[in-house]
């Protein structure tokens, strides 16, 4: 009977051990489930962050890290990065874990701690840490671990939540496994409570500590879209405390303009799918902050279903694009405004321009797009601006402005002047160009170009010229007398005749000379141009196969020209017309009067001028030699002097005036010319009175040439005056002075302009007046054009003699000035 008392007892005790047994395990299950749901949360938000967890032991080996942190350091796999030493492995500069870890044992943590990382290939990347100890069971520093936000830019933080929630699925079948495993051994299902509880404890401090410290705000909606949970975070972007939010409605804190959108995706969020929202919050201090959200609906323990959402502050970056939007429709209103051409460029295409470009182009708005800027750029100027553009791009330091020759519409050849910047266009790459048109400053610039080409050969000309015409005056004076003293009818006249002539070809040579001279002047006269243009013409068509046909202004205004070196210009540009039409042709001359203003673009003074134009129909001029036409030297002639043109364009400058030719290989050529006119009439030959000469009387002649000094003399000497030379300024003021004091002054003094180390004409006239108020004299100068030669008179001046004259010029001179002084004056001068 005891055994079966004791059996039965046994089998009490038995039963209680399994109830207690089968009790324990219904524990442990409640308590897996809830490991299970709160592992869920913690994967939810811990996959969803785009900052990287980790932990490390003391040794620097990696014992765990988040999905993020493969991404951040471009591993493929977990098991790669798992018992990696990140001392030697992940940081770009080893020194810098050293000092981290000393820091977080020295202060127990770190907050947003700057170091540098690098991925398995090598790159950079730089991050901030928050990081801390934590213990082992004995109160032991076992390692660090914390978190890590790659400041270069964020990841994406849903497909890493996704990720990481997987991993944490596989983590509960691990430890469901464990579990059915403790099921069947009961001795160990004490050790293994154990280990799930601490796992439990783990895993919520790792949910709280991600949770508090990421910037982003993580936060929970109801049913009812009432918050029942936001992270601390929001203080930051909204200035509400988190405490303050929870339990209240989600949209009473949305911009009311921005609900009706919201409202419209939450639908697509009820029926399972992610969103991604922007819109304004509502701040504590009344301001709106752009945010952006990505949401997710969960199903509670409960069964109930709420919301989980991750919110960024997106308010800069929202600010940044609209002030952009902005800048943009400023700059379209800017550029369409200015006069400049203005358009943007992207692989050499036009992407954007004003209506100012589609004035310079010709070409219209609608056709600009997508146009190639390079068949714009003249050929000679394409490759350099290929080239430009090119190292724009590429950073290169380039000028501020270019000056290119383009082509627009109707292959119409205009000069540009453009400067160029990079911008960002429609996020890619770009040149921003602006353009005006400088084509009629380029011209007036081949003006002033050719004014200094013709100024420098005048230097050169000037100094030959009047040192010629010295010697000139001396050999036509001595032919002047020498056909004085001889028989018509001889041998010996004629042959001075044909000396004579030489000598005034040659004197003419050196008029062309004198031409380009710097300074010099012509001088003009009142001419009817009608009959000096014909006269000209006639003359060089003579006996040619060219015929000119006229087309002149019934009453063509009169010019105050120099009637040699006009001549000159008709003549030059004929003889070239000529030439042209070797088998012969028409020359059409067209002559009217014209009133020039500021709309015409011409290069001189607004006012009344006659228009010439002589036409051919000629082989034309290439668009190269017509770019050097006016150059000295420059022909195109086998037997040309290069100097022609060169000269009509001196004469037609110093008469005030403008010329230009237009022409075209094969079509002929065209000849304008602009000269001021006159509206004073022309005194004919009955308006002068008949004058004569006053013999007997006394010259004093200065020269420094001792050749024009005998030649001068002995032409004096046979127009019955007495003379008395001087080869400077100086002792011509000597012998002046002591023929005053001894009472037999000097009836007229010619002076030579220039005296070479002396004191010249005008200064020997100043000092000639202070003894002699009265005195008459005259200038002479090898350098006919110089101004003083053309404005005599306003220098004291009565008479000009240019050099080489012969003996008839100079006796018309004195004559001139004698009779000026008829009345009054004696003629006794003995």
């Amino acid at each position: 009977m005891s055994k079966i008392n004791k059996l039965s007892a046994d089998l009490s005790a038995g039963r209680e051990d399994v109830m207690n047994l089968a009790g324990e395990v219904e524990r442990l299950t409640r308590e897996n489930e809830l490991l299970k749901k709160t592992q869920q949360n913690y994967r939810t938000v811990f996959e969803d962050i785009e900052d990287v967890y980790y932990r490390a032991d003391i040794h620097g080996n990696l014992v765990e890290i988040s999905p993020s942190g493969l991404k951040l350091l471009n591993y493929e796999k977990y098991e790669d990065m798992v018992g990696l030493n990140i001392a030697n492995e992940a940081y770009k500069n080893p020194e810098e874990r050293d000092t981290l870890k000393a820091l977080i044992l020295r202060n127990g943590r770190v907050t947003n701690y700057p170091v540098s990382l690098k991925t398995k290939d090598g790159k950079t990347v730089f991050v901030e840490t928050s990081s801390h100890i934590y213990f082992d069971d004995t109160g032991t520093p076992a390692g660090i671990e914390g978190v890590i936000r790659n400041i270069t830019g964020r990841k994406k933080i849903e497909d890493e939540l996704l990720q990481y929630q997987v991993n944490l699925e596989s983590l509960v079948h691990r430890r469901t496994a464990e579990l059915k495993e403790i099921n069947a051994l009961l001795e160990k299902d004490i050790k293994e409570k154990e280990k799930i509880e601490i796992a439990l404890k783990e895993s919520e401090e790792k949910y709280r500590s991600l949770v508090e410290n990421i910037n982003e705000v993580i936060f929970k909606l109801d049913a009812d879209n009432v918050f029942t949970y936001i992270s601390p975070a929001i203080f930051k972007l909204s200035g509400y405390h988190h405490d303050e939010i929870t339990g209240r409605k989600f949209f009473q804190y949305i911009h009311p303009d921005d609900l009706p959108n919201l409202l419209l995706q939450y639908q697509d969020l009820l029926i399972g799918r992610r969103v991604y929202l922007e819109y304004r919050v509502l701040c504590r201090d009344g301001a709106e902050r752009y945010v952006s959200s990505s949401c997710i609906m969960i199903r509670n323990g409960d069964g109930s279903v709420g919301i989980l959402g991750v919110t960024n502050d997106v308010h800069e970056r929202v600010m940044a694009e609209e002030s952009l939007r902005e800048s943009e429709n400023k700059f379209r209103t800017f550029a369409e405004h200015i006069p400049s051409a203005v358009f943007i460029l992207q692989d050499n295409k036009l992407c954007y321009a004003n209506q100012a470009f589609s004035k310079l182009s010709g070409y219209a708005l609608e056709e600009v797009e997508g146009l190639n800027f390079l068949d714009l750029i003249h050929p000679d100027y394409r490759d350099i601006s290929e080239e430009r553009q090119s190292s724009r791009l590429d950073g290169a330091v380039m000028g501020a402005t270019y000056e290119i020759k383009a082509v627009v519409r109707g292959d119409k050849c205009i000069w540009i002047e453009y400067v160029g910047a990079i911008i960002e266009y429609n996020r890619k790459p770009a040149i921003l160009i602006s353009a005006v048109d400088i084509t009629e400053r380029k011209r007036l610039e081949e003006e002033v170009v050719k004014n200094s080409k013709i100024e420098s050969l005048g230097v050169f000309a000037g100094g030959i010229a009047h040192d010629f015409n010295n010697l000139l005056t001396a050999i036509l004076g001595n032919i002047s007398l020498a056909q004085i003293d001889v028989s018509d009818n001889t041998i010996v006249r004629t042959t001075l005749r044909e000396a004579e002539k030489a000598t005034l070809r040659a004197r003419d040579l050196t008029q062309q000379l004198l031409t380009f001279s710097k300074g010099g002047a012509p001088i003009k006269k009142i001419s009817d141009i009608t009959s000096l243009v014909k006269e000209t013409i006639a003359f060089i068509l003579s006996g040619s196969r060219v015929k000119c046909r006229y087309n002149v202004d019934k009453m063509l205004w009169h010019a105050d020209v120099d009637r040699g070196q006009f001549s000159q210009v008709v003549q030059n540009c004929v003889i070239n017309a000529l030439q042209a039409m070797p088998e012969g042709g028409e020359i059409i001359v067209v002559m009217e009067n014209i009133s020039i203003s500021n709309k015409d673009n011409l290069p001189v003074e607004n006012g009344d001028y006659v228009k010439i134009s002589i036409v051919d129909n000629g082989e034309g001029i290439s668009e190269e030699a017509l770019g050097r036409i006016f150059d000295p030297y420059f022909t195109t002639k086998s037997n040309g002097s290069g100097l022609g043109l060169a000269i009509v364009y001196s004469i037609i400058r110093k008469h005030n005036g403008h010329i230009d030719i237009t022409s075209r290989q094969g079509s002929g050529t065209t000849v304008t010319m602009y000269l001021p006119a006159s509206g004073e009439k022309i005194c004919g030959d009955n308006d002068l009175e008949k004058k004569e000469i006053f013999a007997g009387g006394k010259i004093l002649l200065m020269d420094d040439d001792p050749m024009i000094l005998d030649t001068g003399t002995r032409m004096l000497n046979r127009l019955g005056f007495h003379v008395q030379t001087a080869l400077n300024g100086e002792l011509a003021l000597e012998y002046y002075a002591k023929a005053v004091e001894e009472g037999m002054p000097f009836d007229l003094v010619i002076m030579d302009l220039t005296i070479p180390g002396g004191m010249g004409g005008v200064e020997t006239l100043s000092h000639l007046k202070s003894i002699d108020s009265n005195v008459r004299s005259i200038v002479s100068s090898g350098y006919s054009n110089d101004p003083i030669m053309s404005h005599y008179t306003d220098y004291g001046f009565m008479g000009m003699m240019a050099k080489p004259y012969q003996f008839e010029e100079l006796q018309q001179v004195i004559e001139n000035i004698f009779h000026t002084f008829k009345k009054g004056v004696s003629t006794d001068f003995n």
